[in-house]
């Protein structure tokens, strides 16, 4: 079993995400979980142990998206 887990913020951007990958790894092969940190507290220890420091919709703003 493979474990795959996002951390987000609850935004458009990651919502979107998160569905798009609750699709993909729905398969008896994976384990698929997702926490918006916005309104799951207790998934923010786990995502800093797990290296993250910048949720997905920041990084693309900066660099992907055109600023005007």
């Amino acid at each position: 079993m493979i474990n795959v887990t996002l951390f987000h913020d609850g935004c458009n951007i990651c919502l979107g995400i998160d569905e798009l990958m609750r699709g993909v790894f729905s398969t008896p092969g994976h384990h698929y979980q997702a926490f918006n940190l916005s309104q799951q507290q207790e998934g923010v220890a786990d995502a800093l142990a797990a290296g993250v420091t910048r949720c997905l919709s920041t990084m693309m703003s900066v660099f992907f998206m055109p600023r005007g």
